[in-house]
């Protein structure tokens, strides 16, 4: 029991005194602190424009939406769906990593942003 109190005081002083330091996935920065969820630095982190509340019921955007209110034949093509950020220049080029660039590694933090928004990770 001693043992392994001990073993994990010492890793936490190794940490300390030895940070492992990794990149961040979007701004490629080298930082010992990112933010575990997210793969991210904590000033990408906290760049992302998270939608808090949905204004549109049906697709999810933070802001009233035009596009739902009209139709061209009065029917939809799907139910509801939901947004998890702000669609703003930062966000359209991490989305573009992944889909167009082939760039799979954007994959695990596109999955927890939308874990996020459909409120499986509060």
């Amino acid at each position: 029991m001693v043992n392994k109190y001990f073993k994990i005081l010492l890793e936490r002083l190794y940490l300390l005194l030895a940070p492992i330091r990794e990149d961040c996935l979007t701004c490629s920065m080298r930082t010992s602190s990112l933010d575990r969820r997210y793969g991210i630095c904590h000033k990408c982190s906290a760049a992302i424009p998270w939608i808090v509340s949905p204004r549109c019921l049906i697709c999810g955007r933070g802001i009233g939406c035009p596009d739902c209110s009209r139709t061209s034949n009065g029917k939809r093509y799907f139910i509801a769906n939901r947004s998890a950020v702000f669609y703003n220049g930062d966000m359209r080029e991490w989305l573009a990593q992944y889909k167009y660039r082939g760039q799979e590694r954007y994959a695990p933090l596109l999955v927890r942003m939308l874990d996020r928004a459909f409120g499986a990770n509060d």
